[in-house]
């Protein structure tokens, strides 16, 4: 059985829910597209063709301001990494860079150096690049 990651789906509570649009559009060039008629409020950020961010009203219920949770990020392959460093220092978000360490089969002409972020609603993105050393 194949299996491949289809789309993140995040929850925001409704007061950050646009802020974190904005976040996600502005720093992956994310654009708003179809999304079916559900009865929550809420957006689905397109990159291409593809509907890979869905945003959605937290129900009030559920949404709790410091979660309890084994998920602690999101990765994603990314590439151009001067131009995303520049997207991010132009946001004025804070970021942490790591150097992630080789494998022995890995190509000893490339690195792999991560960037991590965090959205408006307190989500942690790890961002990966693979560059000349």
């Amino acid at each position: 059985m194949a299996v491949s990651l289809h789309h993140f789906h995040i929850a925001a509570p409704a007061d950050l829910l646009d802020q974190v649009k904005a976040f996600y559009e502005k720093l992956f060039d994310l654009q708003q597209g179809p999304r079916p008629a559900f009865a929550s409020r809420g957006f689905w950020l397109y990159s291409g063709d593809h509907a890979l961010l869905h945003l959605a009203v937290a129900n009030e219920n559920a949404c709790r301001q410091t979660t309890q949770s084994t998920i602690d990020h999101i990765a994603l392959r990314c590439d151009d990494m001067p131009a995303m460093q520049a997207k991010i220092t132009a946001m004025q978000l804070p970021f942490q860079v790591f150097h992630v360490p080789p494998l022995p089969d890995d190509d000893p002409a490339l690195q792999q150096i991560q960037l991590f972020v965090t959205d408006p609603a307190g989500n942690n993105l790890e961002l990966n690049f693979i560059v000349p050393r």
